[in-house]
């Protein structure tokens, strides 16, 4: 499966890399104080650093001062808590600066913090269970529709937030979606969307997820829109541009579809063909979750 091969034994990996990447954007999703920006990882390599973990390396400085330390749990225990709290310690005296640690998870938390009678420790947790898959879907369609900025952490993160109407691989497939349509090159969407499958795999099963890769290899092997761009601009003059463009997605998402649906090109090409430039933008966006000719007619009664 290319760089998902191992995509089971990899779900702790993408915590680290995702928050690495989009540091800058990292506060923002966690809800935090916008004005604090996360600067630089911090080295975790000083003796005084003992504690045993998988993100030992994930501390980062922040530019009020203070050192953030994010952990990933998604049951979080007396035991998890104690643990992070002797590490949030051995940060304090290594750094000589104070910490906020942060905890990211999508379960139910059987313990938020400690006390006793010499400390008290209560970390911030960040609950992906308690935000809106199918909303945030709507607010990422809209800011990409009208090229405006969208966080990627939301869409990497995506499945882990709860749905009434859809199940993960869903979700997932609405994501997968969302990111063929940033405007970004293909190996930033590779990455991205090789995180959210890394991030959905407990939710979602190995099979579908094997099948979603696929898929998105083969979305981006085509290259939607930068065969679409170049079909347009070879028409010359604005209009035959405007309809060149159009002509390319309309080719290009046949194409896909009609190996995706394993139905004849002539069936899907009138069902796509029904569609205007900005219901054919929308289906491009959730072209994972089309299932049958008759999901893509929807967009054109939509």
């Amino acid at each position: 499966m290319d760089k998902i091969k191992n995509i089971h034994d990899n779900y702790d990996s993408v915590f680290k890399e995702a928050m690495t990447l989009f540091k800058d954007k990292s506060m923002e999703f966690f809800q935090m104080d916008g004005s604090v920006l996360i600067k630089e990882p911090l080295p975790t390599e000083k003796k005084e650093i003992q504690v045993s973990t998988e993100f030992s390396d994930l501390v980062f400085s922040l530019s009020n001062n203070k050192g953030l330390h994010l952990e990933e749990e998604t049951d979080i225990s007396r035991d998890d808590l104690l643990r992070f709290w002797g590490y949030n310690i051995s940060l304090c005296r290594a750094h000589k600066i104070e910490f906020v640690t942060l905890i990211l998870t999508n379960g139910k938390p059987r313990r938020k913090r400690i006390k006793h009678e010499c400390m008290r420790f209560a970390p911030i947790i960040v609950n992906l269970r308690e935000r809106d898959a199918d909303e945030t879907v709507e607010k990422l369609r809209a800011q990409i529709l009208a090229g405006a900025p969208v966080n990627e952490l939301e869409i990497i993160y995506l499945p882990l937030y709860r749905s009434k109407r859809h199940r993960p691989i869903e979700i997932l497939r609405q994501c997968a979606g969302l990111i063929s349509s940033l405007d970004v090159g293909d190996e930033r969407k590779r990455k991205l969307a090789a995180m959210a499958l890394l991030a959905s795999n407990k939710l979602v099963g190995k099979e579908d997820l094997e099948k979603v890769w696929e898929e998105i290899k083969q979305m981006y092997k085509l290259k939607v829109l930068e065969v679409a761009e170049e079909k347009g601009i070879e028409k010359g003059i604005e209009k035959g541009i405007e309809k060149g463009i159009k002509k390319g997605k309309m080719e290009m998402m046949i194409k896909i579809l009609s190996k995706k649906l394993n139905t004849p090109k002539k069936k899907v090409s009138g069902a796509v063909k029904k569609l205007t430039p900005s219901q054919l933008d929308n289906l491009a966006m959730d072209i994972f979750a089309i299932e049958s000719v008759g999901d893509i007619e929807r967009y054109a009664n939509g």
